[in-house]
């Protein structure tokens, strides 16, 4: 009977702890099943066994090539553990009671040896037609550490058999094709999503994947959104889980360096609202999973956190309460679906879109019930994180990106209403170009006959409001006037007048305020006037025209955003539409 270590001596090292060579490691895939620890011992087997003769793997063989990549991507722990179910498994195979045969690699040897895994009939009393057999074998895992990226890149960490056909995996799950593992030569691969989170996407069309539950479909692909999952290739069931070292700050940021090329990003993406899944309880909504980002935001009346779904698609998920006010949690609904359909037969998306509406109460039967409302695109950054000022040049840049997706509002006769550096996202923003999208667009206005009529204190945001916006009647200008102010925040670095309330509604309490807003806003206009005198300056002083100013030329009719744009040097001309004034895709698009 073969020797064996005492149960007590038996310990769980931890693969990625300091001194662990997967100590780096993104994630890590640690076999699960009996089929799969006991294929496991086996690769290791065959990792630490010498070539034929006596010589080492430095003697360059197609086998010896395959060895030498694939330890750069899997742990073992040194000492053999007791498995019963892997003992009983191979009792099974030895007994003709499984379909496959056990591979060249068993033996019966000490675990001393470098040798393959030991059945051995353990110490304590057992009857003679049903021995109880112990098998000692190799345990570990295989891991991603992104300072030994796959030969690939581009392509990921593939796993698959030890011969593979086209390239050498860097994850070998077997040793041989045996109906017990059902691997095919490269069976699915692990890469990197633009997200941050890690991938796997089936590649055989034959071979058998699935995660969580979900079986994948040839070039398939789901996104580990939790911090463990489970996962089957073939008949060999893994656990997936994200490390420690995943979630620290050095790791993001290497994350983030190694994804740019990937994606030809030309610059290191923003992970923050995608970090890596921690431990712990995860949110579900629907099919979106929650990141651990945090609320991202607050706007018409619900708070904001950012979700993913199983292939990696990223959305805001606005969450609101049905208590407060159903009947107008149903019109911003409506509102949404109408411009997600013009923005879709568009091609658009320079404006946040209804992906879908989700409620935990279908029959609307609960009044405390919560509706979620799931936009996309989702944009990592908001204009207002952007630190101010910023320089002319950039500033015109987004200007431009803002007038041509309001224009777009404008085209299709809806005021957005509500502009603003939070209701801004962005995707890039550099000296040649801006990427935006235009959000909280539930509370936009239909304006079919150009203008609508005030509704001073219910929509807006004071020092945003044009002057005219809660005196009477409003046009499409308005949201031109709240562009120029976010111009001139970002140019001067703070907002050009800031008041509690707006000096531009009826009553005595408001009107008092209007001196002190003339005295700031000719300010401005002198600063403007002197310091920019160029098309970006000359803009953003007609942007901010309005009837009450002191200045003749300030009082002057406010131009439309393609008026603007013009001035700007950027205005595309485009037939006139029978439905209203002509629309133009921005170049920006997709």
């Amino acid at each position: 009977m073969a020797s064996s270590p005492a149960r007590s001596e038996v310990t769980n090292e931890d693969p990625t702890g300091p001194l662990s060579s997967a100590s780096h490691a993104t994630i890590t895939i640690t076999p699960h099943n009996a089929e799969a620890r006991l294929a496991f011992s086996e690769v290791v087997d065959w990792l630490v066994e010498k070539s034929q003769g006596g010589q080492d793997d430095n003697h360059v063989s197609p086998g010896s090539e395959a060895r030498a990549h694939a330890v750069n991507y899997i742990w073992w722990s040194p000492s053999h553990v007791r498995d019963p179910e892997v003992g009983k498994l191979m009792k099974q195979m030895n007994t003709g009671h499984l379909s496959s045969s056990p591979s060249s690699s068993f033996s019966h040897s000490s675990p001393a040896d470098n040798s393959g895994p030991v059945v051995a009939q353990e110490d304590y009393p057992a009857t003679a037609s049903s021995p109880d057999l112990a098998a000692y074998i190799r345990t570990g895992c295989y891991y991603i550490d992104l300072r030994r990226p796959p030969t690939n890149p581009a392509r990921g960490w593939t796993a698959g058999r030890r011969e593979g056909r086209k390239w050498q995996n860097e994850f070998v799950l077997c040793l041989e094709n045996s109906a017990l593992h059902g691997i095919r030569q490269h069976h699915g691969v692990f890469q990197l999503h633009e997200t941050g989170r890690v991938l796997l996407r089936k590649l055989s069309d034959r071979g058998f994947v699935e995660m969580d539950g979900d079986v994948l479909q040839p070039r398939e692909l789901r996104v580990l959104n939790r911090y463990s999952s489970f996962i089957r290739l073939g008949q060999l069931k893994y656990e997936v889980a994200y490390t420690r070292f995943s979630n620290t700050q050095e790791h993001t940021e290497n994350l983030s360096h190694y994804i740019q090329p990937i994606y030809g990003h030309s610059s290191p993406p923003d992970l923050s609202s995608t970090p890596t899944p921690a431990a712990g309880s995860t949110i579900q909504v629907g099919q979106w999973t929650l990141t651990n980002a945090g609320t991202v935001g607050l706007g018409g009346e619900g708070r904001v956190s950012v979700a993913v779904n199983k292939t990696g698609e990223v959305v805001a998920l606005k969450r609101m309460s049905v208590l407060k006010n159903r009947t107008a949690l149903q019109r911003r609904q409506n509102t949404l679906e109408t411009l997600t359909r013009i923005a879709n037969a568009a091609k658009n998306q320079l404006i946040v879109r209804l992906r879908e509406v989700i409620t935990d109460d279908p029959r609307a039967n609960n009044q405390t019930a919560d509706v979620w409302f799931a936009l996309t695109p989702f944009a990592p950054r908001i204009l207002s994180h952007w630190k101010a000022p910023v320089q002319p040049d950039m500033v015109q840049t987004m200007a431009v990106s803002l007038l041509e997706a309001v224009d777009f509002l404008h085209a299709n006769k809806w005021i957005h209403g509500d502009i603003k550096l939070p209701n801004i996202g962005i995707h890039h923003w550099n000296l040649d170009k801006a990427s935006v999208v235009l959000l909280d667009t539930e509370d936009a206005i239909y304006a079919p006959q150009g203008f609508a009529l005030s509704t001073p204190g219910c929509s807006g945001t004071v020092g945003w409001l044009s002057p005219e916006r809660e005196m009477g009647q409003f046009d499409y200008t308005t949201d031109v006037w709240a562009i120029g102010v976010a111009a001139l925040r970002m140019l001067l670095g703070k907002h050009p007048w800031q008041f509690s309330v707006n000096p531009w509604r009826e009553g005595k309490e408001f009107e008092n305020y209007r001196e002190r807003f003339h005295t700031e806003y000719d300010r401005v206009t002198r600063v403007m006037a002197s310091n920019y005198p160029g098309e970006l300056g000359t803009a953003i002083l007609q942007m901010i025209r309005h009837p009450y100013a002191h200045a003749e030329e300030q009082s002057k009719k406010r131009p439309s955003c393609r008026e603007v744009l013009e001035v700007l040097g950027s205005s595309e001309t485009k037939p006139e539409r029978p439905d209203g004034p002509s629309t133009k895709r921005s170049r920006l698009d997709g």
